[in-house]
């Protein structure tokens, strides 16, 4: 599937904040069936988007805490 770069901005944000592939699909008007599909797979943009996302966010806090308990 090919993303824009806004759309892939979006899918990295999207995975910060935990969307399911449903809410996804909708916000980026497409199939929700090739989204799970790519989802699923290990090797898609996608999925790598998504999981690139969802690291920063846990990152970003992890630091944010780090912070706060020094």
């Amino acid at each position: 599937m090919k993303l824009s770069q806004e759309e892939q901005d979006q899918i990295i944000d999207f995975g910060a904040l935990g969307y399911d592939p449903h809410r996804i699909a909708v916000l980026l008007s497409i199939s929700e069936k090739n989204l799970i599909e790519e989802f699923d797979n290990e090797n898609s943009d996608i999925n790598k988007l998504y999981k690139k996302g969802v690291y920063l966010a846990e990152y970003k806090i992890d630091l944010k805490l780090f912070e706060m308990a020094t």
